[in-house]
């Protein structure tokens, strides 16, 4: 079987990056199968996640990102004269390496892909929630022009979901969204290891990690820690991650002076070690496609707290069983249920072991590549 991945680099550190290396090595490692990955930005750096050297890469050099800053009407038009680029460069390449199989990660291609006749199964997957755009507007206050804009876009993307062969999506809360879609699956991430051992739950270490977006709810979770800070000493909050608003929570940690207990740190690859010396781990998004750092967080016996936000916490956390789910952007019950889990080593004990006995069966790798094996062998068959 051949398949091929499209996406638009595989340098930065996301969690949609991080699926397709777990995805790919397996396929490529463990199944036996021909696996590419084809770009679309220049290859600057190497790729951030580990790929099998079985895995051939091929780059199409269109450079979407070198026109992410400029006005939106000229961002529309540049953006237009880019597709047409890359669906001719695509196309050349496809029917060139002949796949069986193609597989959209639903970016700049999924307009088009479909469109593609060189033969091959065509498959998007979405790793984010349907209504991302609408989201992503309300949290960065967008104005009117954008607001139409996602709105039409939404629109395209339903239309151009409905002619794959197969979608996929990354929870059921996510697919009821969907609806009367018939061509749609669910599947889960895979958590892309077994954790042997269990993380220290009594080193009064908090743990956050993500992009440091307004998506990610960080400035949230600053406002959060200083309300837990007037009742509970001797804890502190580790946040992980890069991104464009470090300077704005930077500041506002210094506007409330939790700077000594409060620290940034970039974004790393020794992640592990990072989970295993954490007593909590602290999920403040607004919203998601699904966590891959709260599954991970959690399978190394992290007891969790998120904002049951839409899409994916409500389908990792059993609310009261493994972990907590708090009213999506209710920052006074965070910080109270926080100051709880703080506050009771055993009930962090007891969410920690469920956590990691739960997740590590629920989104065991071979289970989850077996469902993907398997949606790949029908539509070839």
């Amino acid at each position: 079987m051949k398949i091929i991945y499209c996406i638009p680099s595989c340098h930065n550190s996301g969690g949609m990056e991080r699926v397709l290396s777990v995805k790919a090595n397996y396929l490529a490692d463990v199944v036996g199968w021909d696996i590419s990955v084809i770009t679309t930005e220049p290859v600057s750096q190497n790729n951030h996640y580990q790929f099998s050297s079985k895995i051939h890469f091929y780059n199409l050099d269109i450079h979407y990102k070198e026109i992410e800053n400029i006005s939106l009407w000229k961002k529309t038009i540049m953006v237009l004269k880019k597709k047409l680029q890359h669906k001719k460069k695509l196309q050349e390449l496809l029917f060139h390496l002949k796949p069986d199989i193609v597989v959209s990660m639903f970016t700049h291609d999924v307009s088009f892909l479909y469109k593609i006749k060189d033969g091959s199964k065509k498959v998007c997957e979405l790793h984010f929630s349907k209504k991302f755009r609408k989201l992503h507007n309300e949290s960065n206050h967008a104005g009117i022009a954008k607001r139409m804009i996602s709105y039409y876009l939404d629109h395209r993307d339903f239309k151009a979901a409905s002619h794959y062969d197969r979608f996929v999506v990354l929870t059921e809360e996510d697919q009821k969204t969907w609806y009367p879609l018939k061509n749609i699956k669910v599947i889960y991430n895979p958590l892309p290891f077994i954790a042997e051992q269990t993380a220290n739950i009594h080193t009064k270490k908090v743990l956050a990690i993500g992009r440091l977006c307004p998506q990610k709810g960080f400035d949230m979770l600053v406002d959060i820690w200083n309300v837990v800070c007037k009742n509970i000493e001797g804890w502190e909050l580790n946040i992980y991650g890069d991104g464009p608003d470090y300077a704005a929570l930077d500041s506002k940690i210094k506007q409330y002076s939790l700077h000594k207990t409060i620290h940034m740190y970039p974004a790393t690859t020794n992640i592990q070690s990072v989970y295993l010396n954490s007593s909590i781990f602290c999920f403040p998004s607004r919203y998601e496609g699904f966590s891959m750092a709260l599954m991970e967080a959690m399978s190394y016996g992290l007891p969790a707290i998120a904002f049951k936000c839409p899409c994916g916490p409500s389908e990792i956390i059993e609310n009261g069983i493994n972990g907590i789910l708090v009213e999506n952007k209710n920052i006074n019950d965070f910080a109270y249920e926080l100051q709880k889990l703080m506050k009771d080593e055993k009930l962090r004990e007891e969410y920690g072991i469920r956590a990691a006995m739960e997740t590590k069966y629920k989104f065991n790798i071979d289970h989850i590549m077996k469902q993907w094996v398997s949606l790949f062998n029908d539509l070839k068959s």
